[in-house]
């Protein structure tokens, strides 16, 4: 009986103890870090917006969304000086569905029971909503409609809804998803994200009341549908974080080769900014080739490169040139890719951060 109770305790702390898929930051993109980090405030056309704060503090609103040293392939954002972003924890969403919560999310009055995209996630990825304890999600923009709220929608900028995005954080690299904005109901704050995310970067110390202060957090969020996992690409109805985390590491290792190529090589930029490569299959980013199955190819984006080039091996080639399946597989992701990019946030979410806080000031 002493047992039991002792395993019902500590089963839901090993969730993330044994976080082990973050992975260590290899040096090329450790050298971007550090060019992103020393190369001063944002400014002329690598500026998105500019006019956020990070702390809720009293300190100058100094903050940007910025795409510099990137070939404007992702935005990430910035701070003054050396700056980057801190980390402070949302628990939006749902916090406790699969027995997973510790406490580190409960009884916080600033909490909102859903994120900005959850009508997306119940038309056609399986799942009532993102769960803070599961999902490693960031919250990006700042979406509202007081006249003094200064508002920054990051899929003006190609970043499309649930895309990846790349943290680098505690001397590790952690991928998750945007999956969730910031309200009008105080100060436009940037620098957030989901308690499993924060777990990952800098281990339990973290909680709903307890984030990450330090602004040397880099946010990399990936331009364009090449960066949407899909309904099929991760296995959003993961039962735990490391479950959930170790199929999207596979898209996110492809995003981050293909932009240190931007960064290091002779690569021409993509100037229209249509973010059409690499769709692949009936899903844009879809790991899985285009069945139905979790999970899919580890080792890049299903069965097609970043050029949106289908391999010979693939079902969508049906073995040969597959001219025309290719076609109509394209034009599928760009219908899907399409209603995710012009999605209307979630009307509920939006609505509520009129009457409930965001984040504890």
């Amino acid at each position: 009986m002493h047992l039991k109770i002792l395993l019902a305790i500590l089963l839901p702390l090993l969730t993330f103890t044994n976080l082990s898929t973050s992975e260590e930051i290899r040096p090329p993109l450790r050298n971007l870090y550090n060019k992103i980090r020393t190369s001063g405030p944002c400014t002329g056309p690598d500026l998105l917006k500019t006019g956020f704060f990070d702390q809720n503090d009293g300190s100058p609103p100094l903050w940007s969304y910025c795409q510099r040293h990137t070939r404007h392939s992702a935005i990430y954002l910035k701070g003054p000086g050396n700056l980057l972003a801190n980390m402070d924890v949302d628990c939006d969403g749902i916090q406790n569905s699969t027995g997973s919560g510790d406490g580190r999310c409960t009884g916080l009055p600033d909490t909102q029971a859903q994120t900005a995209f959850r009508s997306i996630l119940q038309a056609g990825y399986g799942i009532p909503d993102l769960n803070t304890y599961i999902h490693p999600y960031v919250v990006l923009g700042n979406i509202g409609n007081r006249p003094w709220y200064r508002t920054f929608d990051p899929r003006t900028a190609d970043i499309y809804p649930l895309s990846v995005v790349a943290v680098l954080c505690g001397n590790k690299l952690v991928y998750g998803v945007w999956g969730d904005v910031n309200g009008d109901d105080g100060i436009p704050l940037v620098g957030e994200a989901s308690l499993a995310l924060a777990t990952a970067c800098f281990g339990n110390r973290v909680s709903g009341s307890n984030g990450w202060d330090a602004a040397d957090v880099l946010y990399l969020a990936f331009k364009g549908g090449r960066a949407v996992p899909g309904p099929n690409g991760v296995r959003w109805d993961a039962q735990d974080y490391v479950e959930f985390e170790g199929v999207l590491e596979g898209l996110g290792d492809a995003l981050v080769e293909e932009l240190l190529d931007r960064v290091e090589g002779d690569e021409d930029e993509d100037e229209d900014g249509d973010g059409e490569e690499g769709v692949c299959a009936s899903h844009v980013g879809d790991n899985s080739a285009g069945n139905a199955t979790h999970g899919g190819d580890r080792g890049g984006v299903c069965a097609c490169g970043f050029n949106g080039s289908v391999a010979a091996s693939s079902p969508a080639a049906g073995g040969g040139g597959g001219g025309g399946d290719q076609s109509k597989h394209r034009q599928a992701s760009r219908r899907l890719t399409e209603r995710l990019r012009r999605s209307d946030l979630d009307s509920d979410r939006v609505s509520a951060a009129h009457a409930q806080g965001h984040r504890s000031a």
